[in-house]
């Protein structure tokens, strides 16, 4: 059918899609949608299905609350990121514990800085990556291995930037047994 036949002005604007792809997100919401990575259309669907595939646990974390229904997935998908916000901000409540006014201040500036609010937006891997790492760490030992590994399963090149990392000191001068790498 032609866009006359349609009831659509022959001169009308037609909106056509940039070159670009769009975000991460986008992608990681339609790999959730099947995250066994069966379905042939997803070979059109993502940019890079290998390197994709690799970033896999918002996905499935996705996928499995909701329950594999593709509503419920993408519902579930859009507000993952807001659940590793808040285990952030317990986290950190942990980590700095005070109630005084100006830290209180500089915890909410912390909570929203600009890269955290993109990956909100966006529904990133990179937050929940980082957040992961820094369990990680909080965690120590085999635990925090364990969580370090999940964390790869987000953004692997967040286990680099965490393999010099070496222990989280809390400021009550408990030390955190943190892990130093995986190897």
């Amino acid at each position: 059918m032609t866009p006359a036949a349609c009831g659509i002005p022959v001169d009308a604007e037609v909106h056509r899609p940039s070159d670009r792809w769009g975000f991460d997100g986008q992608f990681y919401a339609e790999l959730a949608l099947d995250p066994l990575l069966r379905d042939p259309q997803l070979k059109i669907a993502l940019d890079a299905p290998a390197y994709r595939s690799r970033r896999i646990l918002t996905s499935w974390l996705a996928w499995l609350g909701g329950f594999g229904r593709p509503f419920w997935i993408l519902n579930v998908y859009a507000g993952l990121n807001l659940v590793f916000w808040t285990g952030f901000a317990v986290m950190m409540a942990r980590l700095f514990p005070s109630l005084r006014l100006g830290w209180t201040r500089r915890f909410c500036a912390m909570l929203i800085t600009c890269g955290i609010i993109e990956s909100l937006r966006s529904s990133l891997t990179d937050f929940p990556g980082f957040v992961l790492v820094t369990l990680s760490m909080m965690i120590g030992r085999a635990g925090g291995a364990g969580v370090l590994a999940l964390a790869a399963l987000t953004r692997d090149p967040i286990c680099s930037a965490s393999s010099d990392s070496g222990t989280i000191a809390h400021p009550g001068g408990r030390p955190s047994s943190g892990m130093c790498s995986m190897a």
